[in-house]
């Protein structure tokens, strides 16, 4: 063979096999983004590291901007040097982050920047590139920032199956971008000793605000604003992580006692009603709201509040909660915990029954009522189903719930390959 016919078939060579060489140099992405009845789904699987890398790489538009207006506007912060002093240096201090948490945050930042490059990660409103610091701060928000949420769950004689259904309100201040960064998140995780689970939440956001398992456990956040401050232990537990350590661990015998058992074990710094929902399939009351706060030398921060605890006038088989404590300290009852006791009361002395529809009305009446907040995300849960609906406020203007609700069944969803 010449030297020239050997050079072209070494150069033929080359070109066959190169695109194997640059394939073998692409991102593995363990994940897929896709859009279903106008709402975004992301799924992710693999380890904490392959789902956050996904994470990012897939969730990259707009994923920075979006963080640092969030972090720097909002109120009463409106401040980038705000921000860096009382979050960046002060706040994220006194969190903790488990490793697996803090390898899934590594994935997302490092998906994040291998989407948008170098220059992608300058952020305006930061007036520097965003960092992994930033990025903690978006899953701590809930915990230097109020939400205003409500919900409520019932079952039994009140509904059609006598199942339970349980809805929720998000409520979130007029944040840029919260709206149109909202999303569907399936997570699938790798380690056989947590479950499966799906969040309602936005870009960046890895842990959970509201969410169902596997096994048809719901869990949603209330802020409550707490008189007494905070005993200080040595770090405190993102309460976006305490929900999602809930939502995995919790088994299928003893929800309720599990999820109790997971927030007594983390310290947290802000006043909470955590709402808990599972299928009445052999539980005697399929819903609770634990009261959490950081008032540890009260029973360990946790007070499980049940139908027992309800209004004489009210029924056993529902429980419902907005803002504020009723059994760790004082109640100071506002117009949609109101709204929802009347209406609940209404229902349980008639032969009406709660209904997707009727569920529907009463959280679109108690939503949007501040000019200051939208109701970002109205979720109603079936844990008997495993089946969810949604709806996602198109803008901060246009609150949910809107005309536009996503039917949402977890044995669709939790799968790697539909």
């Amino acid at each position: 063979m010449s030297k020239r016919r050997s050079a072209a078939w070494i150069f033929g060579l080359f070109l066959l096999v190169s695109p194997v060489w640059c394939l073998a140099d692409e991102p593995k992405i363990n994940g897929r983004l896709e859009t279903r009845d106008g709402a975004r789904i992301l799924t992710v699987w693999g380890s904490d590291y392959e789902r956050g890398y996904a994470h990012g790489y897939l969730l990259a538009e707009g994923m920075v901007e979006f963080a640092g207006r969030a972090l720097v506007e909002v109120q009463p912060m409106n401040s980038r040097v705000l921000y860096e002093e009382r979050v960046v240096k002060g706040i994220l201090k006194y969190m903790k982050f488990e490793p697996r948490y803090e390898q899934e945050l590594q994935g997302l930042y490092d998906g994040l920047k291998t989407k948008v490059g170098q220059d992608g990660m300058m952020c305006v409103a930061l007036q520097r590139p965003l960092t992994l610091d930033d990025l903690k701060a978006v899953n701590t928000l809930a915990d230097w920032y109020a939400f205003f949420c409500s919900s409520f769950s019932a079952w039994g004689s009140l509904t059609p199956d006598g199942n339970v259904i349980t809805a929720r309100n998000l409520d979130f201040l007029k944040l840029p971008g919260v709206a149109e960064q909202q999303l569907i998140i399936v997570h699938l995780l790798d380690d056989p000793t947590r479950k499966k689970w799906v969040s309602v939440g936005w870009a960046g956001l890895i842990g959970c605000y509201t969410g169902m398992n596997e096994n048809g456990l719901t869990l949603s956040v209330h802020d409550c604003f707490v008189k007494a401050k905070p005993e200080q232990p040595r770090q405190f537990i993102p309460r976006s992580f305490a929900l999602r350590d809930a939502i995995e661990t919790a088994g299928s015998e003893h929800p309720l006692d599990d999820v109790e058992k997971t927030l007594r074990a983390c310290p947290t710094l802000f006043g909470n009603n955590i709402h808990v929902s599972c299928p009445s399939e052999g539980a005697e009351i399929p819903a609770a709201i634990f009261e959490y706060d950081g008032k540890l030398n009260d029973n360990q921060g946790v007070t499980r509040r049940t139908p027992e605890q309800n209004a004489a006038d009210l029924p056993n088989n529902v429980l419902f909660c907005t803002n504020f404590h009723c059994l760790r300290q004082e109640p100071s009852p506002c117009f949609r915990f109101q709204a929802l006791h009347d209406w609940l009361l209404q229902v349980s002395r008639s032969e009406q029954k709660i209904t997707r529809e009727s569920a529907w009305e009463i959280m679109g009446k108690i939503g949007n009522w501040s000019p200051h907040l939208f109701t970002t995300h109205t979720v109603y849960f079936l844990p008997n189903q495993r089946e969810m609906w949604v709806s996602l406020a198109k803008s901060a203007d246009e609150g949910a719930p809107n005309d536009q609700l996503i039917d949402l069944k977890l044995s669709d969803l939790l799968v790697k390959n539909p």
